[in-house]
């Protein structure tokens, strides 16, 4: 199932963020700022200064790149689901040009996307987020996500 939206409501989600270097696509890997092998989600800040973003094998740590591919919370790679947790906005807020995913794969996790300001550039469909169900397994639950954090154009 695929469901798209603009950012303006209190979403209810599963939910992975990652981003990654050169155009590529970032995992969001909570409180993990440095490279494990894997993408573990969780709990953190998102900001411009943060290494807690990784690839899709969780071989790097960046910062956020507003200009990466896409920008993923959940599970992601292939390691085992990414852990929810709270995603702290910079009280600065974050731009947005890329596509924003929400990954509902993941193990039952809850993510709360609070703070700043999340910034969508304007024009395009990669101004839209994009919340998709992947297949799972029957033992995994689909995350959980809510918006807190204002999105604006």
């Amino acid at each position: 199932m695929a469901i798209r939206a603009a950012f303006g409501a209190s979403l209810a989600l599963g939910a992975a963020v990652v981003t990654t270097p050169a155009g590529a696509q970032q995992y969001f890997n909570g409180s993990q700022t440095t490279p494990n092998g894997a993408v573990n989600g969780g709990g953190g800040v998102w900001d411009a200064t943060t290494t807690n973003w990784t690839d899709f094998f969780g071989s790097i740590s960046t910062a956020y790149d507003p200009l990466s591919a896409g920008t993923m919370f959940g599970s992601g790679g292939p390691s085992t689901p990414a852990t929810g947790g709270t995603v702290t906005v910079t009280p600065s807020g974050v731009q947005l040009t890329s596509l924003v995913g929400f990954d509902l794969t993941g193990d039952g996790s809850i993510y709360t996307i609070q703070g700043g300001d999340l910034r969508l550039a304007p024009g395009g469909p990669r101004s839209s987020p994009t919340m998709s169900q992947g297949p799972g397994t029957r033992r995994q639950r689909s995350p959980r996500a809510s918006l807190a954090a204002a999105a604006s154009p």
